[in-house]
């Protein structure tokens, strides 16, 4: 009986607490780095006039990822003003 009242008790107290929300600042860190490094490996391209495609190609995708990533941590819903 003592078990089953602790395990209402918890679940109530579970049921009662607000969802926490996880922190986007890493993700977005990253994500933007990402874009960085894509902008300057652009900048070699001029630096290394035989292979600009490939490094064109490599900046893009990096920018390229770094922007999903800042779409996937963007946030879900507006601050609430308090």
């Amino acid at each position: 009986k003592n078990i089953e009242e602790l395990r209402t008790r918890e679940q109530e107290f579970v049921d009662s607490r607000p969802a926490a929300e996880a922190d986007h600042s890493p993700g977005r860190i990253v994500a933007w780095s990402m874009i960085a490094l894509g902008v300057g490996m652009a900048c070699l391209i001029p630096i290394n006039p035989g292979d600009r495609i490939i490094i064109l190609i490599f900046a893009l995708v990096l920018a390229a990822i770094g922007a999903v990533m800042l779409w996937l941590t963007r946030p879900t819903h507006p601050k609430k003003n308090l």
